[in-house]
């Protein structure tokens, strides 16, 4: 929402950074959820078409999402049980994708002293705690964005407070760098 372009957000980065390092290995694309304008980024929204994602027989998914899950409209609970419905629904699928599910994205929120990787509190540190046990659960990998959602020079642009939210280039790489180094922990050069 906040990217300066379609090639600048983070699926697409991504993208890019997988084909380098594995030239021809990415055939297929396919975004899903709000940023494919089909809900509202809800967890309810992506599970409906997660069935079908599975179908096709991925090989990498990725889950951006829990930012528009408020625990004023749905209780923690669950905000657990759909998460885990959306990972069941993905890996119903023929054959296993690897999963990278990363943490939620809270704009200049503080971070925990003694785990700079995690926020101190509140809603993103109590959604962040219950994807990365679903994670731990089901074998995915977990990619926490705090670090990098901490800062205010990674957040959107513009003076629309919905925009100015969001990731922009700079966060948007953040994304894609974790996601990357979490799939290729080891750099060969």
């Amino acid at each position: 929402m906040a990217s300066s372009s379609l090639d600048k957000d983070y699926v697409h980065l991504l993208q890019a950074m997988i084909q380098a390092k594995e030239p021809g290995s990415v055939t297929d694309l396919r975004i899903s959820g709000r940023f494919a304008r089909l809900g509202t980024g809800t967890i309810e929204d992506l599970t409906k078409d997660a069935t079908g994602l599975a179908t096709a027989g991925p090989d990498l998914v990725t889950i951006q999402t829990g930012e528009n899950d408020n625990f004023d409209k749905i209780a923690k609970e669950e905000f657990a049980a759909r998460y885990r419905a959306l990972v069941d629904a993905l890996l119903s699928g023929p054959k296993r994708p690897v999963i990278v599910c990363t943490g939620v994205w809270g704009p200049g929120g503080k971070l925990d002293p003694a785990d700079p990787t995690r926020y101190a509190g509140g809603a993103g540190r109590d959604k962040d705690d219950m994807i990365q046990a679903i994670c731990k659960e089901k074998g995915l990998i977990f990619v926490p964005v705090a670090p990098f959602a901490s800062l205010p020079a990674n957040s959107g642009w513009g003076e629309d407070p919905g925009v100015k939210w969001h990731p922009n280039d700079a966060g948007m790489q953040g994304y894609a760098d974790a996601i990357f180094a979490a799939l290729y922990p080891v750099s060969v050069k």
